[in-house]
């Protein structure tokens, strides 16, 4: 009798490994690369850079790292909307960092995982000033949402003012939103997706 049970325990074990394909290896996950595109901002333009591949790769942290934070600033981030988004939104009278971070998370996360969020900007002007960098942009953010009831472009043009933080990286530290005439501009998209 106990020689059976064995023969049994033995099958068993033959069975549950040869089944489940423990002993071979498997392939190797690829790193984590969310943060492939992001460079240290030594330079304006590479902080524009980061600014529209974060959209691209549509990553919160890349995204989050343009902006003036006060542990290596000092100075909180402002953000100044449009005067019909602010009429709209409520949420715009308390804006900071984490409402950034909350309205571009809820972007990402409202969209497919394949649909692009393309975002162009087009330099209209800047002004150097000792301790900031001001630059003003024409910007057009393009994408596709499922509902019919959220437009998919939004235009306008906006400032935005660059201080140097506490590790010699370029910030925004500003944000004045302006909408052009007629169109949805990116407070608004902002105040829908908040």
């Amino acid at each position: 009798m106990k020689s059976v049970a064995i023969k049994y325990f033995v099958i068993l074990i033959a069975l549950f490994f040869s089944s489940c394909d423990l002993i071979s290896t498997r392939e190797a996950e690829p790193p984590n690369t969310s943060r492939n595109n992001f460079l240290p901002a030594t330079s304006p333009e590479i902080l524009f850079t980061n600014l529209t591949n974060s959209f691209k790769d549509k990553v919160a942290e890349n995204y989050i790292a343009c902006f003036a934070d006060p542990a290596f600033t000092g100075k909180q981030f402002k953000f100044i909307p449009t005067v019909s988004a602010s009429a709209i939104f409520a949420a715009f009278a308390n804006w900071d960092l984490t409402s950034e971070r909350g309205y571009f998370t809820n972007l990402v996360n409202t969209l497919p995982p394949q649909t692009p969020v393309i975002l162009s900007l087009s330099e209209l002007g800047s002004s150097q000033y000792p301790d900031s960098s001001v630059y003003d942009f024409s910007y057009v953010i393009n994408t596709n949402f499922s509902s019919e009831n959220i437009s998919e472009t939004y235009e306008g043009n906006l400032k935005f003012t660059l201080i140097l933080d506490s590790r010699q990286q370029w910030v925004i530290s500003r944000w004045v939103d302006y909408e052009q005439s007629g169109k949805p501009s990116w407070s608004e998209l902002k105040g829908r997706m908040y």
